[in-house]
């Protein structure tokens, strides 16, 4: 009996908030895999690189918008249902293509969240772990966890082992720009790490961050012990999260990733607080009213240095 679930959402950090159902649903198929249709954008095929949870990855196509694009969503949403010959779907969404597409399909047995009523945002973090105990299917442990292959840690290791620690990656993009502390900030905030620690601070980014982590790098007096790292491939920067004692970032998907790869994280919002998912988060929000320019930078130096000496890595 072959197990699917659907998960459309189409960030990084979503993903990682649906990582605790991912693993109940798999404890609770038959042979303890799961096949998972989801998005491209959350690099899946990287994301669970190493996770024998997960047996199959199909890829869920882009929707298109206006005109004919339900029935178009809807077919296509049904060839890859179809693809994954599936007997029993969990859908941890509302949309009812997905179920439609799923029955369509001759899925026996199609498990989907109620439809949507009001408009209220609630991450799923929260919604999935509750469906899933109104289902019957209990969520062990809540905390997003994740894992790398060893070879992949052991070459980020030989790759920078002249970095002095502690290994600081600091993460200044983000999809929005109204989620973005300004790059200068994090430079003031590089600067202080560098000049108070003996460590190495690893400016991380996707491709299209490269801007920003220039301006964070030129920013900087010091730039000795800065390391940009924009660009590579997912599973090296979730090796290098895994092996690092910190990582400082705008509310957005590296910071939800490097909590689950067991990384001391802090992570800084604007009006919204993210869901503390885990012990190893930490959210700096502005004062009341304020957008997450307000965040001050004197207050982020001071927590992450006490969040380091507290987990005695300085």
């Amino acid at each position: 009996m072959r197990t699917g679930v659907i998960q459309p959402l189409p960030g990084i950090g979503d993903m990682v908030w649906f990582l605790p159902a991912l693993r109940a649903l798999a404890a609770a198929a038959a042979d303890g895999r799961l096949t998972l249709l989801t998005r491209s954008s959350c690099q899946p095929h990287s994301l669970f690189h190493n996770e024998p949870m997960i047996e199959r990855i199909v890829i869920l196509p882009r929707g298109g918008r206006g005109g004919l694009s339900a029935v178009t969503n809807l077919w296509k949403t049904w060839k890859a249902v179809r693809q994954a010959k599936l007997d029993r779907l969990y859908v941890l969404h509302h949309s009812s293509r997905y179920r439609l597409a799923a029955r369509l399909a001759g899925v026996r047995d199609v498990v989907a969240y109620p439809p949507l009523r009001d408009k209220v945002f609630i991450d799923g973090w929260v919604r999935s772990r509750t469906f899933l105990k109104n289902v019957g299917v209990t969520v062990e442990d809540p905390t997003p966890r994740l894992t790398v292959a060893a070879s992949i840690v052991e070459a980020v290791r030989r790759r920078f082992h002249d970095c002095p620690r502690p290994w600081i990656i600091m993460s200044a993009g983000a999809s929005e720009p109204v989620r973005r502390w300004p790059p200068e900030n994090f430079a003031r905030v590089a600067q202080a790490l560098t000049d108070k620690t003996p460590g190495t601070v690893f400016l991380s980014g996707a491709p299209g961050d490269a801007e920003i982590v220039a301006r964070v790098q030129d920013a900087c007096a010091e730039k000795r012990r800065l390391v940009p790292v924009v660009g590579h491939p997912l599973e090296e920067v979730m090796a290098l999260m895994s092996d690092a004692d910190c990582l400082v970032g705008n509310d957005s998907g590296p910071p939800n990733l490097s909590a689950a790869m067991g990384c001391l994280t802090f992570s800084l919002y604007g009006r919204v607080e993210p869901p503390l998912h885990s012990p190893l988060l930490n959210v700096i929000g502005p004062p009341p009213g304020m957008d997450v320019r307000g965040i001050e930078v004197p207050v982020v130096i001071e927590t992450v240095l006490a969040g380091l000496a507290g987990q005695h890595r300085l």
